[in-house]
Formats: C-alpha cells, structure tokens, sequence
C-alpha cells in the first residue's frame, strides 16, 4: 500500500520530477506523475492559496528543496535563453522505426486528459463564467513534450480527424498540427506555445453562439460568410472582456486571426498578407486542413491527401503562406501521417512518419490485405527501390 506524506509547498524543490502525482488535501491531482515540478506550478499553487500538498512517501526526498529554493540568477537566464532556442534542436528523427506500443498508450491517455480539461474550460469562457487560463498553457505547454518523444506520433495527432468532432476536439486538433508545423519551422518554445494557446482558443466563439464545427459548411455564399463572420469577432470579445490572466497578445491574435487569408480574402477583417501575425499564418494553415479532413453530416470530407492538394492550390491563389505549407509537407508528408496508401507493388500501407524534404516519400507501415500489421514491416519508401507510393486510399474497412 502506498504511503503518503504532506510537504508544504514553500518545500517543493524547482525540477524534481515524481514518480507519483501530487495531490491537494481533498484528494485531487494536481501534477501528473512523471511531470516535472516547476516555478510556474509552485506560483499557482500559491495563487490557490494551498499551503501543504499529498505526495508519495517514496518521493519525499527526491521533492524536498535544499537550502535555497530560488533559482540563480544565471539560471533563470539560462532558462529564459532556452524559451527562446528553436525548440527543434530538443527534435530527433525516428528513421524507419515503428512507434513505440507503450508511447501510443500514452499519448492516447494523454490526449484523452487534454480534452477532458478543454472542454469545459471552453464552455466556461462561452457562457461568461469564471476561468483559469492556465488550463490552456498547461496543455500547450504540456503536448510540447510529448512532441519531443516522437514528433511524428505527435503531428498525426493533428493529421487525422477520428470522426465527428466537437468545437473543443476540434481546437486540439489545429493545435496539435499548428505546433508540429511551427516545430519544423524552427519556432521557439514560448512562441509554440503561444501558438497552441490561440489555436485551443479560437473556438469559443463557435461555443457562444451555440453552434458546432461540424455544422459549419465549407462552400458559403456571400449572405451566410456574413453570418460565420460573427463567431470570430465574438471570440474576441470575449477573450478581451474576460482579460484572461496568462494569455499573451499573440496567442490573441492567433485565435482572431485564424481565418484570414494572405490575398484579403479571409475573415472578419480581410487583413492583406502584412496585417495577419505570423503565428496566425502557422494556425489557418493548420485549421483549414483538420476542417477538410474532418467529416460532416451531408458533407463529404477530403482524403488527407487531397486536402494537401487543395491547400497547395491555396498557395497558388495567394491564401496562404508557401513557407507554412512547405513547413506542412515537411511536417506530415503529401500522404500525411495516419492516411494509407497504396504502394507500386500493390502493398497497402499506413503512413507513420514524414521524410521531411521528400514530400512524396513517407515512412509506411505495410498492412495485409485485412488490415492488419503484417509483422510490422516498416518501408521508407525514399530509399527503398522499385517501392513507390502511387496513390492514396481510404481507410481499410477493417479501421473506418
């Protein structure tokens, strides 16, 4: 039976990382176990006012500060340093390796956390209650690491839609994909961070006017653009108007921003290229991809493949920056991650990993004709001859 000891807080020491959560005195989890505890977790525990906290016997030495709990001042300038050094340098490539089981499981489980917090948070916003922000940044900053264990597990995420998907599901998804784009293009910590903040953020609107994702159609006339316009400006309001502690102006302008377009044509303000944040370039190409991919009731979704072409058109027409969308193809291939192709030797494949320049040559896990791993049999198909990719498929009917 595991034993449990109380710590005030003024004891937590700043980077121990447990082996058990944290809990408050009424038995609720405060910090997952395997987290690390930092600066920014101490200040909040403090802003709730919490004194003690439940820990583990087994780590009472390992959460137990020394002498002096603050850091130095050379460490917080080390630490400030690192928030702003391209989070890719912290990225590894995975090579033709298949995911590892028990890092699935976990970002399952993870995943699963995520839009449990997120949906009521969102709701809480939407109907005007009170909130705390810090729900969202811990998210955000949260999936980061999970970004580190293996970004292109991480990216599918974001790639492929699982179904019907509410507002909430549906900002953790461009989050999720945004993030894995804004990683590859060299963004830092702070900004990638910002960036899912604003992604998780920019559904509220949809929430207080009592709509859904899946009911916003793709194809609309002038009269119901009008319309859609409202949710976004509604956002806002309510962003600005509640003055949510801890959200910074750019994860603002990236839930604002989300839906203009370089050439004008986006709303609600139809900003020009220069106007739009560049965090919010990284987000409508991010969102725009999840909302073609994401299935609707009497609308038909696009293959991921397709929508990739569609948002190359884009570019073409001056929407969207080239730049983001090279970063995309890098990010999840031109077969993005999660989708199946077929291969020129008439083998059925599920694309697990980019090559990053070789947009057209993904890392595949080959599937039997029933859809099953056939002994995992990991294929790069940029260095494997006479093994192509000639075309992307729907889902086997064993995974629909």
């Amino acid at each position: 039976m595991t034993k449990f000891q109380v710590v005030r807080v003024s004891e937590l020491r700043v980077g121990s990382v447990l082996r058990s959560p944290i809990y408050d005195s009424q038995g609720a989890e405060l910090l997952r176990a395997g987290r690390e505890i930092t600066a920014e977790l101490i200040e909040r525990l403090r802003q709730r006012e919490l004194v003690a906290v439940v820990i583990a016997a087994a780590d009472l030495e390992r959460v137990r500060r020394g002498p002096d709990p603050r850091p130095s001042a050379k460490a917080k300038a080390d630490e400030r340093a690192a928030a702003k050094e391209p989070f890719l340098k912290q990225i590894r490539s995975h090579g033709a390796t298949p995911y590892d089981s028990e890092t699935v499981l976990r970002f399952a489980s993870e995943y699963q956390t995520y839009s449990k917090d997120l949906t009521p948070f969102l709701r809480s916003i939407a109907d005007a209650k009170a909130a705390d922000a810090h729900t969202v940044a811990s998210i955000s900053e949260s999936s980061l690491q999970l970004a580190i264990e293996d970004i292109d597990l991480f990216a599918g995420y974001g790639a492929i839609v699982p179904g019907d998907t509410d507002p909430s599901q549906h900002s953790l998804q461009v989050a999720t994909l945004a993030m894995s784009v804004g990683v590859r293009m060299g963004l830092s910590q702070e900004a990638l961070t910002n960036l899912g903040v604003g992604c998780l953020l920019h559904n509220v609107g949809v929430l207080k006017l009592g709509q859904t994702d899946r009911a916003r159609p793709r194809d609309v006339d002038s009269a119901k653009l009008s319309e859609m316009t409202k949710h976004a400006m509604i956002t806002m309001s309510i962003l600005l108007n509640k003055e949510l502690q801890g959200v910074s102006k750019d994860s603002l302008m990236v839930a604002y921003q989300v839906y203009e377009r370089c050439d004008g044509s986006g709303y609600p303000s139809g900003l020009a290229r220069s106007q739009i944040h560049p965090l919010a370039k990284i987000a409508s190409v991010a969102e725009t991809y999840v909302d073609r991919v994401t299935p609707r009731p009497g609308q038909a979704s696009s293959l991921p493949h397709q929508a990739l072409r569609s948002i190359l058109e884009d570019v073409r027409r001056g929407q969207f920056e080239a730049e983001v969308v090279r970063a995309l193809l890098q990010t999840v291939s031109a077969f993005p991650i999660g989708s199946f192709v077929e291969l020129s030797d008439q083998r059925v494949g599920r694309v697990i990993r980019a090559n990053t320049e070789e947009y057209v040559c993904p890392i595949v896990l080959i599937e039997d004709k029933d859809g099953a791993p056939a002994n995992a049999t990991v294929v790069d198909t940029a260095s494997l001859p006479g093994c192509e990719v000639i075309g992307a498929i729907a889902a086997p009917a064993l995974f629909v």
